[in-house]
């Protein structure tokens, strides 16, 4: 049994999202952060500094720079690169099963790599997608191998 959290999005809006859903942050034990955008993990240090114990699993370039365009300037929308050496982040490139209910693969053929995360319960499978930037449907092709 888990208590996950899949993305983070941008802000503390997971934290004030949390608190109205009577959700527990601090038990989290498992963050999946599908890939190294700012509105999918930027909110990573408010987790950290909230959840003192969990895992977060995060594809091995997820602290790239990423750039897009802002008017007239390149802005930066990757991840805070002063965390990549945080100790709770947990590296993948390639696909990680955290245990029988848990598996994390990764869509190599979008841009940036993506993570999604496939949960085992109940006889079922259950796919959580980031952006599923190269078509949610070859992401589901993968979890029926």
């Amino acid at each position: 049994y888990h208590k996950i959290l899949f993305d983070l999005g941008p802000d503390d809006t997971f934290l004030r999202n949390a608190e109205q859903m009577n959700v527990d942050i601090e038990a989290v034990d498992t963050v999946v952060i599908s890939h190294g955008h700012i509105d999918h993990g930027g909110a990573l240090r408010l987790f950290l500094e909230r959840n003192h114990t969990a895992t977060v699993y995060i594809h091995q370039r997820a602290f790239e720079a990423v750039y897009a365009p802002f008017f007239l300037f390149q802005r930066n929308v990757g991840l805070d690169q002063s965390l990549a050496n945080h100790e709770r982040l947990f590296y993948l490139n390639d696909t990680y099963c955290i245990d029988e209910e848990l598996l994390i693969f990764t869509d190599d053929n979008a841009s940036h790599p993506e993570q999604c995360l496939l949960v085992y319960e109940s006889g079922m499978r259950v796919l959580f997608a980031g952006c599923a930037h190269t078509g949610i449907l070859n992401l589901l092709e993968f979890t029926e191998e």
